[in-house]
């Protein structure tokens, strides 16, 4: 006999059993289900008195294969901004890297927004550069109703992913810049103060004239541009995923993180560290303007569930 999720999709076009891919919608994360197999009393009393908040986000992909019954299907998440993203010297990150999502149209350089292919509810939110998570979503009897679900094209995926590739060569360049000011300064302070230049030699040599950490040869750097038939290989999240680290390494590609993912049990990575997350495809139903959180409040809930 086919199971309750199943016969749901199967009889409405509008229903599945995992929500789609390229979808915005409303997440929560359920703090003490999250903590439960830790069996830990006390974690399970700060989870239960945590007030979590609803969050607007954007389901860039599933993680593995989506099976009805499952108890939850893992995906990689943008958090979308009511406002625009705060600048990061340290990863060379100025407040401009992001894209408006119309109606809203306001940005500090006038960068176009992008257009979902229904109309989105709110006129004040942003995607980020530099800002996705993997997140459990927990399956519903009834499944996921996206009657009203406000998506995106391949299309528009794609003008993101150029221009977040622009965005991410010009962190880069930041980045650069200040490693190199940095050790200028220091070369500096060497030169007026021999007890500094002694104290450094110490430590060893140091050259300013050599490549930063973050340097990234030529044929490594993501592509900045694409024809639009090769539009839908330039994906916006896996560019913002892979600056995501502070390692200094080169930007990971789409290839690269399918190649880490078994497609039957998802990442290896440990799934209690994982959000466990409700969410809702209907955005304005269950998500005010007004009252759409900063991405920089769901990283301090999740860090605090973590912890």
């Amino acid at each position: 006999m086919p199971d309750e999720v199943s016969q749901v999709a199967s009889d409405d076009s509008h229903v599945w059993f995992s929500p789609s891919p390229g979808t915005y919608a409303v997440i929560r994360i359920d703090a003490v289900e999250m903590v439960k197999p830790l069996k830990d009393d006390e974690a399970l009393q700060a989870a239960k008195l945590m007030q979590t908040k609803s969050y607007l986000v954007w389901l860039h992909c599933e993680l593995d294969l989506p099976f009805p019954d499952k108890p939850w299907y893992r995906f990689d998440v943008l958090p979308i901004g009511p406002h625009l993203p705060p600048a990061n010297a340290t990863k060379g990150l100025t407040s401009d890297m992001c894209i408006p999502i119309y109606p809203n149209s306001n940005h500090p350089t006038g960068r176009a927004p992008i257009h979902p292919e229904t109309p989105f509810p709110y006129g004040n939110c942003y995607h980020w550069l530099n800002n996705n998570i993997h997140i459990l979503v927990r399956s519903r009897v009834d499944g996921f109703d996206e009657t009203n679900a406000v998506q995106i094209s391949g299309k528009t995926e794609g003008f993101m992913g150029r221009t977040f590739s622009d965005d991410l060569l010009r962190a880069i360049k930041n980045r650069e810049l200040s490693q190199h000011t940095h050790e200028v300064e220091k070369a500096d302070d060497q030169q007026r103060d021999p007890t500094v230049k002694a104290h450094s030699a110490a430590d060893g040599p140091s050259d300013v004239r050599s490549r930063s950490s973050i340097d990234v040869p030529q044929n490594e750097h993501p592509r900045v541009s694409a024809s639009p038939q090769e539009e839908g290989n330039v994906d916006a999240a896996s560019i913002s995923s892979g600056w995501s680290n502070d390692s200094g390494q080169r930007p990971t590609t789409s290839l690269e993180n399918i190649m880490r993912i078994d497609p039957f049990t998802g990442p290896d990575e440990d799934l209690d560290l994982v959000p466990l997350v409700d969410l809702w495809p209907d955005l304005a139903g269950n998500l005010k303007e007004e009252d759409i959180p900063s991405p920089l409040d769901l990283d301090r809930e999740i860090e605090t569930i973590q912890r």
